[in-house]
């Protein structure tokens, strides 16, 4: 899988502007709303900085919709959510937090989102690639992103997300004396490699189950299982009655 640091070497750039940018990146996510059974593979890796190969962390996940039930798993946090739940399950800090079913596009900056990102624009650019094109928003001085990438294929898939970040300071601690520290200056690089698309997904219907996790009892919740132990949080729309 290359890089998106490879394809902007080899990829033949031209201005784009604010409207075909828009337009392209809204398009692609309306897909996600409107098509009713999809799956797809995720890749997240960081790099050093904003050129380097040089990896710090990557982990890989998945994202599956079948009609208005969704099951998704990606940097440590998997999410359930059929018609009666949503279920998200940390376990590294070992809570469940139930809520109300929502959202089913996959959690990637939206069209307003965008739009925010886009007023901020210093340039704007676009490159035809093989199967797809890649668009690259250059932003004026903050301290969030330098820049930031999308890359859509023919058939209007997101691909590729890449965001270049703006100057961080990362504190380091000596393991000898813990109370001295070296500051370390970082423009790092966050790729979301998007893959393996099926259209409509394969799946059964125990994977949208949250019989394993939640225990119901005249409305409320509580954990059952291997979650017993967990933390439940309860964030679900109450109503009035």
């Amino acid at each position: 899988m290359c890089s998106s640091f490879a394809y902007a070497q080899s990829a033949a750039w031209q201005v784009a502007s604010k409207e075909e940018i828009a337009a392209a990146y809204q398009k692609s996510c309306a897909w996600f709303i409107t098509t009713p059974s999809y799956s797809f593979k995720l890749k997240y890796t960081s790099y050093k900085d904003h050129v380097s190969k040089e990896q710090i962390e990557s982990s890989e996940g998945y994202y599956k919709r079948v009609s208005n039930n969704y099951v998704t798993e990606a940097v440590g946090l998997k999410t359930v959510q059929n018609d009666n739940l949503k279920t998200v399950i940390d376990t590294a800090d070992r809570i469940i937090t139930v809520m109300t079913p929502g959202n089913l596009k996959p959690n990637i900056a939206g069209a307003e989102e965008l739009e925010a990102l886009l007023a901020n624009a210093r340039s704007l650019k676009k490159a035809k690639l093989a199967k797809g094109i890649k668009y690259h928003i250059d932003f004026s001085k903050n301290d969030q992103y330098d820049a930031y990438e999308f890359t859509i294929s023919d058939q209007n898939f997101i691909e590729g997300l890449t965001y270049y970040y703006s100057e961080q300071v990362e504190k380091v601690y000596s393991e000898t004396s813990p109370a001295k520290s070296t500051e370390i200056k970082m423009k790092p690089r966050l790729e979301i490699n998007f893959f393996n698309y099926q259209v409509p997904a394969k799946y059964n219907e125990a994977e949208f189950s949250d019989q394993s996790i939640i225990a119901r009892d005249k409305g409320k919740v509580s954990l059952t299982g291997a979650y017993k132990d967990y933390r439940l949080m309860d964030y679900r729309l109450q109503t009035k009655k």
